[in-house]
């Protein structure tokens, strides 16, 4: 069957040919009726005349018809196009809140989590199957990352991510190939929330234009009950005797925006401060505590506990986030630094300043002014040049009585510091083979090195490179010789897990994000290109130079050596971070911060309790979850190859687990394990020796049982914005439903999916073909008969 389509036309030449040809043919069609225009000997009747007439009429008609491009459709071919249907499901944590209802089949509701909604409907394992036998089927679930849930796995774990990027998701789990595809069906299964950024209105518009419609179907309630939380940080978690800090108290709050917060501050169990905040409307405010922890009176650390408590409110149902832990460790002695600069730079001079106005610290100094000419200071307090901006002047306190007052003394009682910070062209203060006594130092002894500007030597001496040669064991990278200008610096994934590198360490705030912050800060001014770096060596931070990005290397580096460490400063400039202009006063703290953790963080290898030949540090008293942790325990000797400290491990929940450190090396005395806390709450790390077995000679075994020597902790905090606040966002999905012409759908009406695939692949199943009339037989038999007709009149009735 031909179906004819008159209201659809494809001439194929001009309208104004087609109308002069029109003309043309009327013309042609009368001309017979014209007395003595008809070529004939006699004139024709006008019977034969209005036969002629009619004869040309059908066929000029049908030939201008023809012209006029008239299509022909062929009956519709029906093809099986399967439909692409991608589900994004949220597994963010805040998935995880029971705010979903569900029918039962008694007719009433029952409560679940939004994850169990979406697991029991859209989810569901039958639908998933029917939905794959008729499209193509995809299951992604998303938090932070994008990741595929294959065919036949069932959402069994429960919703624990930290973030939510529903907008980047979407936009990964549509390749940048099937935008031009035939599109397809994008069902989002969400509270809403996103904690990256809001609604992208260019990527929704790629979207529809390629024809790709979302379907959204919100979960979970829009507005949550009143709540308020707390939380809490120390400005500094480890302190000198008699030395003062503040305890920071985040007060958030949802709901209650005139409510006033009190704040209640507790050492051990006992109530020390009371604060009260007014909230006015503001989402969250902070206010701070400063606390003085008394000395030990025994032994030289001492672990403070610190209990904050926001008052609950009386429209508040759930108070468990009402309450942080803080922990401050006090450490009785200073720091012992010995800093060595043989060219004086901007680097070391404003690191002199930071380190001599801390009161942890016992800072000496030696710097060679010139060829003839060192300077050494002792705990100065701003030793910093006059030209230096914003310094006061050059002061020179008078040594200790125990302390060398030259540079071969002072090499030769390097033993007594805890931290030795290397400069530039220093092989002037290690004569003839001292410099073993650097490696012996770091080595054997644990001290701590500091590379503050890279290379310490100058490899273009003969002193350089020979003593160079002597403590290459030390160092954790390979230098080459090209000077390269300008470096960008950027965090390293290791950088996350360092408590160097923590946003508290860098800014005092828990709401930045470090590599925000390093960001924010001027490049470095130029950098010895490291070649390579070594097995062990841990990268914090990476450059790139500006002229060459593809020039990207290690920038901050840290090895652990033997007992020891090294941090290596890889690159000069880092003293513009000390001297910020007015725009960027938000980040005055960041120089003074990360040296300030440095320098703790690398002297607490050393921390033995009166008559112990075993000791046990954390690189941190606060922690979010799933953050690393890493114990440390030294012994004062090289310990038996079979022996292990033991550690054992007490959860929020009361429940133990023990710890197997690592020795460092065959002959270390330095061993490492590590923890990720799942818990909010807080994490409680015994070091457990058995009676004896630190004293016992080589060669022997360890003994069994033993008593606890020493016990640190960990305050664990859900810092997780995802969880600051979990009411849903419906309209987020609502426009992006709308922008690509989709629809918003209930968690009830998941069978609607399956009619509207068969819907779609029915229409894209039809398939037609337009084909001119001119191809048709009949059209070229009248137009055959008419003028075929015509000529055997003419002939018959004897016209020319």
């Amino acid at each position: 069957m031909v179906d004819w389509h008159v209201d659809l036309w494809r001439p194929p030449l001009p309208l104004w040919l087609s109308i002069a040809l029109a003309a043309l043919a009327t013309v042609a069609a009368f001309w017979p009726l014209l007395p003595h225009r008809s070529g004939a000997s006699e004139p024709l009747s006008w019977p034969q005349r209005l036969s002629l007439m009619g004869l040309r009429l059908i066929a000029l008609t049908a030939l201008l018809l023809l012209l006029a491009g008239p299509s022909v459709v062929e009956p519709a071919s029906r093809q099986k196009t399967p439909v692409s249907i991608i589900i994004l499901a949220d597994g963010s944590a805040s998935m995880a809140q029971a705010d979903a209802s569900l029918p039962t089949p008694g007719g009433g509701t029952l409560n679940v989590t939004r994850w169990e909604a979406i697991a029991r409907t859209w989810l569901d394992p039958l639908l998933q199957l029917k939905l794959r036998q008729s499209a193509n089927v995809q299951t992604l679930v998303f938090d932070k990352d994008l990741r595929v849930l294959p065919q036949g796995h069932e959402l069994t774990t429960a919703p624990v991510g930290r973030e939510t990027r529903l907008i980047a998701a979407l936009d990964a789990a549509v390749p940048a190939g099937a935008r031009a595809s035939d599109g397809g069906l994008i069902v989002v299964l969400s509270d809403g929330r996103d904690t990256q950024r809001g609604l992208d209105n260019q990527l929704l518009a790629r979207l529809s234009q390629s024809g790709w419609r979302i379907w959204a179907v919100p979960v979970g309630e829009a507005s949550q009950s009143s709540d308020m939380s707390l939380l809490a940080w120390a400005d500094a978690d480890r302190l000198m005797a008699g030395q003062s800090t503040w305890i920071n108290a985040s007060v958030t709050q949802r709901g209650l925006d005139d409510a006033t917060a009190t704040v209640q501050l507790f050492e051990d169990d006992q109530l020390i401060d009371t604060q009260r905040l007014a909230l006015d409307g503001r989402p969250s405010a902070t206010l701070r505590f400063r606390v003085t922890p008394q000395s030990p009176t025994h032994g030289t650390t001492t672990l403070y506990s610190y209990r904050l408590r926001v008052v609950p409110a009386a429209a508040e149902q759930q108070i468990e986030n009402n309450t942080r832990q803080v922990f401050v460790q006090l450490i009785r002695q200073r720091v012992r630094v010995l800093l060595l600069e043989g060219q004086p730079h901007w680097d070391t001079r404003f690191l002199s300043r930071v380190l001599s106005g801390d009161p942890q610290v016992a800072l000496t100094r030696v710097v060679a002014i010139s060829r003839d000419h060192v300077l050494i200071t002792h705990d100065a307090q701003d030793i910093a040049s006059a030209d230096v901006p914003g310094a006061d002047g050059v002061t020179n306190d008078s040594p200790p009585a125990d302390v060398a007052t030259n540079p071969a003394e002072l090499i030769n009682q390097i033993d007594s510091f805890d931290i030795v910070i290397l400069g530039k062209s220093v092989e002037r203060f290690f004569p003839d083979d001292s410099a073993n006594r650097l490696v012996t130092f770091v080595r054997d002894r644990g001290g701590a090195l500091i590379l503050a500007r890279g290379q310490a030597f100058d490899p273009t001496t003969p002193d350089g490179t020979r003593l160079a040669a002597i403590v290459e064991p030390l160092m954790p990278v390979t230098w080459g010789s090209e000077t390269l200008q300008q470096m960008e610096l950027s965090l390293a994934p290791a950088g996350r897990q360092s408590p160097l590198l923590s946003t508290q360490s860098l800014n005092g705030s828990a709401g930045d994000d470090p590599q925000m912050v390093i960001s924010q800060l001027p490049n470095m001014a130029a950098a010895t290109r490291v070649d390579r770096h070594n097995a062990a060596a841990i990268v914090l931070l990476r450059q790139k130079s500006l002229a060459d990005p593809q020039q990207d290397m290690a920038a901050v580096v840290y090895q652990p050596v033997g007992r020891g460490r090294v941090l290596a400063i890889l690159t000069e400039g880092m003293w513009q971070w000390a001297f910020l202009p007015d725009s960027q006063q938000r980040f005055d703290a960041v120089y003074h911060g990360f040296w300030n953790r440095a320098i703790r963080w690398l002297a607490l290898g050393e921390d033995f309790l009166p008559g112990a030949e075993i000791s046990m540090a954390l690189d941190r008293l606060a922690a979010e979850p799933d953050e690393a942790v890493t114990v440390t325990v030294h012994t004062r000797q090289i310990m038996p190859p079979d022996f292990t400290p033991r550690l054992r491990l007490t959860l929020p929940d009361g429940s133990q687990q023990q710890l197997r450190p690592q020795r460092a090396g065959q002959q270390a005395t330095l061993f490492t394990a590590s923890f990720s806390p799942g818990q909010v709450g807080v994490y409680q790390v015994d070091l457990i020796a058995p009676p004896g077995s630190v004293t016992q000679p080589s060669g022997t075994t360890q003994p069994t049982g033993g008593n606890v020597r020493q016990t640190l902790k960990v305050a664990v905090e859900d810092r997780n914005p995802e969880m600051q606040d979990t009411s849903a966002n419906p309209s987020l999905l609502e426009a992006m439903a709308t922008a690509t012409g989709g629809r918003v759908m209930g968690l009830g009406e998941s069978s609607a999916l399956l009619t509207e695939i068969t819907q779609v692949q029915a229409l894209r199943g039809v398939t037609e073909r337009h084909r001119y009339a001119i191809h048709q037989p009949v059209a070229i038999i009248v137009i055959f008969a008419g003028f075929f007709g015509h000529w055997i009149l003419r002939r018959r009735w004897g016209m020319a």
